[in-house]
């Protein structure tokens, strides 16, 4: 065993610290491995400790010579915590007692969700879904390149009436540099601009329109404080996100997490129903 482990071990034991007894049905709880002061150490303090550091890969699957150094640590720690105990005083008890009733009452919680309440596992078709619904958030990304037509000031109804009646036909124009000219030749003030479709460039009700648009589809028009703009995406440089395999166990985690927070607020709503509470 390692020295994290061993430490690891210490604090999983000092828990345990006067819960073990003898006949409590508990599996190898009658069988007692060590007495420290009195204290039995079983073979369920063991095989709890393993549990909670190793994992349940490991549990049930050592020899007695590879549990025995966890028997060790659990008696030096028993130890410890005895020691520990003798020095502290009543804040410091009364302090300890109430770290040890929320630990009891997390656990609690957690057998409680897990028995009325689980949280649905995320799966993966959960997880795909996910994935392509939020591609931005792994590093999809789409600059988008616009050119637009844009008059000067805003319009008289006259000029307006002109300026959508050639909004008609833009699309079948490739050259808006040409056609802002010809418009200009007719009197509107039409400028032509080109840029990056960026918030920090356009107006939102144009970056809206802009940001939903993608190279060969139709041109959208707004109005902006009376002013005309015309405009369509030209090009589209598009980044690939991240592959699915390698950011699934993000997902899943996500998905998993805002499932707990669901069945925590179902579970919350279930035990209020009846209960006397008062805040105050």
């Amino acid at each position: 065993m390692t020295t994290r482990l061993i430490f690891a071990v210490l604090l999983v034991a000092c828990v345990l610290e006067g819960c073990s007894s003898r006949n409590t049905g508990l599996p190898g709880d009658d069988k007692v491995r060590a007495e420290v002061e009195g204290q039995p150490i079983t073979d369920y303090d063991i095989d709890l400790a393993v549990l909670s550091t190793l994992g349940s890969g490991a549990a049930g699957k050592l020899d007695e010579k590879q549990r025995r150094p966890v028997l060790e640590s659990l008696v030096a720690s028993r130890l410890m915590a005895r020691k520990m105990e003798a020095q502290l005083d009543d804040q410091h008890k009364a302090a300890l007692e109430r770290s040890v009733a929320a630990y009891r009452e997390k656990l609690l919680v957690e057998q409680y969700l897990a028995k009325n309440a689980p949280p649905a596992p995320a799966n993966d078709e959960a997880v795909e879904r996910y994935y392509q619904e939020h591609l931005s958030q792994f590093g999809a990304l789409a600059t988008k390149t616009y050119e637009m037509l844009a008059t000067t000031r805003a319009l008289i109804p006259t000029e307006r009436t002109a300026f959508l009646e050639a909004a008609k036909t833009a699309d079948q124009q490739p050259d808006w540099g040409a056609l802002a000219e010809a418009l200009r030749q007719q009197g509107l003030p039409v400028t032509l601009r080109q840029g990056e479709v960026k918030a920090s460039l356009l107006h939102r009700s144009l970056l809206s329109k802009l940001e939903g648009l993608d190279k060969g589809q139709p041109a959208v028009i707004a109005f902006v404080d009376g002013k005309a703009h015309l405009a369509r995406i030209v090009e589209v440089q598009r980044t690939e996100p991240k592959p699915l395999s390698e950011v699934s166990g993000e997902i899943r985690n996500k998905l998993e997490a805002t499932s707990l927070r669901e069945a925590i607020g179902k579970a919350s709503k279930q035990v209020l129903v009846g209960a006397k509470v008062v805040y105050l």
